[in-house]
């Protein structure tokens, strides 16, 4: 598990026997849980904005 700040969302990323994916929490609500592997929405909506950080939070290798 690890945990990120950026751009007013915290990230929160976990592997496990479910697959791997980040939370990702907006003043202290979840708004997005999002599968690293298959690219989707398992629960919220994704915004661009929030597409955008997991993106470049993948190519830092934080992700």
């Amino acid at each position: 598990m690890g945990k990120i700040r950026r751009g007013n969302y915290i990230f929160v990323s976990w592997v496990g026997d479910h697959g791997h994916h980040v939370h990702v929490y907006r003043d202290g609500k979840l708004v997005l849980k999002w599968d690293l592997d298959e690219n989707r929405a398992i629960k919220g909506r994704i915004t661009g904005k929030l597409r955008k950080l997991i993106n470049q939070l993948r190519k830092e290798g934080l992700l």
